[in-house]
């Protein structure tokens, strides 16, 4: 295995040269820099991210921290802040919460261990480990997101206006002639809580009364099920209630998918007798039968910029909080 002396003497520079063309410091001349990198290739050389660490006292390492792996919305925003993390060299942990707040507690814990640079939070609810991420957040670098509420100066947050979105998708249902419109979303659940803010406001505009037998919000403790199977659950509750339905917004996508089968299964056609929408455009939504419309969250955008907030606050350590509201868009498919 090739060290940093062999690649100094194959370069014919001294190691502290080959070194600072690693860690970028310190002035070089081009034509030494080509040197050195030419050397490092021919020997297959790969500097020790640990050693590193020590003279820099960083880990080269974010985390992202979410509630949910299994969330497509999560792994479309992972996509986008590896997209900006493999452009600065940083390696990009994920931490899967599973809704425990035990062991989100743990993982914060042990990133701290790690010397980790800075994390990336997916907010869900205001519970004990967001209190801990937010005090957190004065002495390591965090970037949160998905979290319309959370407007302080102190912090930084990238998030799309679901309160918006969902009360101009109230309008549209209105203009197709639904009256009776139901809503499946999660309890407790931050953005989920906003857009149904917007399903109610939306109502209001048109003077449709607000019924509780129309609107479904699944338990924070039957989270970990799966949102397609609560979509069904929640539409099968509504139905129940002998309300009549002609059209359905979900606070997901997923949401969205599950309701689809369940109506389509129990007789009812999409859209004839129920319109559908969802909210995210995770790529599923673009396959089903019937497409899927629904509100588009630019989601691999919104982790290019969490990602570009979180390393302006790692490299330029300058302590500066931005908050990004990222643009929706309702995209009109088969399903209303």
């Amino acid at each position: 295995m090739s060290t940093i002396y062999d690649v100094a003497k194959l370069a014919g520079v001294g190691k502290s040269t080959v070194s600072r063309v690693i860690n970028k410091n310190g002035a070089i001349k081009e034509s030494t820099r080509l040197k050195v990198e030419a050397a490092m290739r021919e020997l297959n050389y790969r500097p020790s991210l640990f050693a590193q660490g020590i003279k820099t006292g960083r880990s080269k390492t974010i985390a992202l921290v979410v509630p949910d792996s299994t969330n497509l919305f999560y792994s479309m925003l992972l996509s986008g802040i590896e997209d900006i993390a493999r452009k600065y060299g940083y390696f990009v942990m994920l931490c899967n919460g599973e809704y425990d707040s035990q062991k989100g507690k743990e993982y914060l814990e042990q990133l701290q261990e790690r010397n980790i640079d800075g994390i990336i939070y997916c907010v869900y609810r205001k519970d004990e480990v967001f209190k801990d991420v937010f005090q957190l957040s004065e002495t390591v670098p965090v970037v949160f997101t998905d979290d319309p509420y959370l407007k302080d100066p102190s912090v930084s947050v990238v998030y799309t206006d679901g309160k918006k979105a969902v009360r101009e998708n109230v309008d549209y249902l209105y203009k197709k002639g639904c009256r009776n419109i139901a809503f499946i979303g999660l309890e407790e659940i931050c953005a989920v809580m906003y857009r149904f803010e917007g399903y109610k406001q939306g109502l209001k505009d048109h003077e449709i009364r607000y019924s509780r037998d129309l609107v479904y919000q699944a338990p924070y403790n039957w989270c970990r099920m799966s949102h397609f199977m609560l979509g069904a659950e929640g539409i099968s509750q509504i139905m129940q209630s002998g309300k009549k339905v002609d059209a359905v917004i979900a606070a997901t996508d997923m949401l969205a998918i599950g309701a689809i089968s369940w109506i389509q299964e129990n007789g009812y056609s999409v859209p004839g007798d129920i319109r559908v929408i969802g909210y995210d455009n995770i790529e599923i939504s673009s396959i089903i039968r019937p497409k899927l419309s629904t509100i588009s969250q630019p989601i691999r955008m919104m982790g290019n910029e969490a990602a570009e907030l979180l390393f302006r606050k790692i490299e330029e350590n300058n302590g500066i909080n931005e908050t990004i509201e990222m643009r929706t868009t309702f995209i009109g498919r088969e399903s209303t």
